[in-house]
């Protein structure tokens, strides 16, 4: 149940993204519009229409002795009001398409900003996962070795328990040498576990440049692998 929530949260997520950048795309055409067309000037908010949560802006402005009123802005600040002068883009060939020439319009680009910071949060993870076991493989070389034992440590108490550990063998064909090798400590007594999964052997990861450097992996008798491809 819980994977399934945690499955469903991360669709909801990307939903949000994929709505965040389809949002901002639809307005790139007039953050990156050409300004080769458009020319700037100065005008005035005529009037500011409001309409629930959302205003309707309108400006008055003169384009080469031509008088135009109350066109709509596009574009609403809350720092705005009637009879302040801004600075507006308006098209030379149609001196009537005009929107803002100050650097807040280009505040839709967070949209796909955000919703692609999303995307990335969400696949980190797994992009981690991904170079680390890459990395792992490189530096490490996995060996199977047979269960010989297992021993409780008699002189390191902590808090009145004693650690146990796990002796496994490994023969290399390559070389005839058999070699040992000890897990971390194991707080529970694992010989029960052990016998009911019916393991026998577990992996070894050894250093390639460091053969003394390894670790026993355990995770096989509770159910865990370890998946690094």
């Amino acid at each position: 149940m819980r994977k399934t929530n945690i499955t469903f949260r991360k669709i909801k997520f990307l939903i949000v993204a994929v709505v965040f950048i389809a949002v901002g795309i639809s307005f790139l055409p007039r953050v990156f519009v050409n300004t080769r067309e458009y020319s700037k000037t100065s005008a005035v908010i005529s009037s500011i229409d409001e309409h629930g949560d959302s205003h309707s802006v309108y400006i008055s402005y003169k384009v080469d002795g031509t008088e135009y009123s109350d066109i709509p802005l596009g574009f609403y600040s809350s720092k705005m009001y009637v009879g302040q002068r801004v600075r507006i883009l308006y098209n030379r060939e149609n001196p009537g398409d005009v929107m803002s020439a100050g650097s807040s319009r280009y505040f839709v680009l967070l949209f796909p900003l955000v919703g692609f910071c999303i995307i990335i949060q969400m696949f980190f993870p797994f992009l981690k996962e991904v170079f680390y076991n890459r990395k792992f493989r490189e530096r490490y070389r996995p060996v199977y070795a047979k269960i010989d034992s297992v021993y409780k440590i008699p002189f390191i108490p902590i808090n009145g328990r004693r650690p146990f550990r796990i002796h496994v063998t490994h023969y290399n064909e390559n070389d005839g040498q058999t070699y040992e090798f000890k897990s971390e400590w194991i707080w529970n007594d694992p010989s029960g576990d052990i016998a009911a999964a019916g393991v026998t052997e577990l992996p070894v990861y050894v250093d390639r440049n460091q053969p003394r450097h390894y670790f026993v992996d355990i995770g096989v008798i509770y159910g865990k692998t370890t998946d690094l491809t």
